[in-house]
């Protein structure tokens, strides 16, 4: 596992410059890694982030509202469980949505790595977890364990995670380019270790 020094080292560069008024030299760090650029477009991505955006605040406000229901399924640990942990999921989709949010056409490569990790699992996984409390929903209430109104947190638990699938595929629809960064001023001269070739 990577230390976050480690990625600070390899992504950025101390840079010694003048202060023209003073004269006094001081230390500077130059992002010199390289950029990831969305192939997509500009439109393309913000209507990405729309999309986005709005699953997400559709999946916190299902996830939630399924959650305070005072249903019988909300105590039963076949659905509780599953359900408990789609919101720790929630939680690490919420972060990943945002540095999407945040972010312009082109993304330096810690956030890039962030957003792609975060965005790659945390809404799958909480998709089959919400998946995993509906099906055991339902069969609660075929079982009678559960009556027919008790059901209402099986609406909450299916748009949700309806919603968390959709953030992943718009995400995935995404397609991003490598690039050597030359607005760092030293990249034709330093010797950066951010090529494909040198990361493998």
């Amino acid at each position: 596992m990577k230390k976050p020094w480690e990625s600070f080292e390899k992504n950025y560069v101390a840079v010694e410059t003048t202060d023209e008024r003073t004269g006094k030299t001081r230390l500077q760090y130059e992002y010199c890694g390289p950029w990831f650029v969305c192939q997509n477009g500009k439109a393309a991505l913000n209507r990405a982030k729309g999309g986005v955006g709005a699953a997400l605040i559709v999946s916190i406000v299902c996830v939630l509202w399924a959650g305070i229901q005072p249903s019988q399924l909300n105590r039963a640990g076949l659905t509780s469980v599953p359900y408990g942990l789609s919101l720790a999921a929630l939680i690490f989709t919420a972060f990943g949505v945002g540095y999407l949010l945040f972010s312009g056409e082109r993304v330096k490569r810690p956030e890039y790595e962030r957003m792609t990790r975060l965005l790659s699992f945390a809404p799958v996984i909480q998709a089959v977890l919400l998946l995993l409390s509906l099906i055991a929903g339902v069969f609660l209430l075929i079982s009678g364990k559960a009556q027919a109104a008790d059901a209402w947190p099986l609406a909450g638990y299916f748009l949700g995670g309806c919603a968390a699938a959709f953030i992943r595929f718009v995400f995935k629809a995404l397609r991003y380019r490598e690039e050597k960064n030359t607005d760092f001023e030293y990249a034709k001269d330093f010797p950066l270790g951010n090529s494909k070739e040198a990361d493998s």
